[in-house]
């Protein structure tokens, strides 16, 4: 029987815990660029070209474009919370020794999301120029579904009312 308490010593001693991450160094642009988003989007397309999910390479490419848009928009957002905390730890300042390891907590971790936000946008940004060269069309990010954007495009069926309870669409 496999003993869970020495496998989770295990995941704690190496620093695989959940929120352990933070003090790993991201990578530089250049890697975040060319060797993650670059070869993700050549693994993922090269696979499916000339199978029977080809047809799907439009949508999943978008679909990874926006996914890194929208986490780095998350990002964003978490350190713009944490910055509004620092100022106004600052305003509370009392001179306390709490107080200062609360202020040098909440920087650091605005500082740690702020560059998180920053590496996804670097990788947002080459995604969406992956989709470009692979679809020959510009990215457009997206709100809501696209399924249901396409939907609207799409004439009525002849013989259907185009009535909803009573509005007329």
């Amino acid at each position: 029987m496999l003993d869970q308490t020495t496998t989770y010593d295990a995941i704690e001693l190496f620093g695989l815990t959940e929120n352990g991450t933070d003090d790993l160094i991201i990578p530089n642009d250049d890697e975040l660029r060319d060797q993650i988003v670059l070869e993700t989007f050549e693994t993922l397309i090269g696979g499916l070209q000339g199978t029977g999910l080809a047809s799907e390479i439009e949508p999943l490419a978008h679909g990874l474009a926006t996914l890194l848009q929208r986490r780095a928009t998350a990002l964003a957002g978490q350190a713009d919370k944490h910055k509004r905390q620092i100022q106004g730890l600052i305003e509370a300042q009392d001179g306390s020794e709490v107080a200062e390891m609360e202020l040098d907590k909440t920087t650091s971790r605005f500082e740690t999301l702020w560059e998180k936000a920053d590496a996804l946008k670097v990788m947002a940004e080459k995604a969406a120029q992956c989709y470009e060269i692979e679809t020959g069309t510009a990215y457009t990010p997206v709100t809501g579904s696209r399924t249901t954007k396409r939907g609207c495009d799409e004439p009525w069926p002849k013989g259907r009312s185009q009535t909803h309870q009573g509005w007329s669409i």
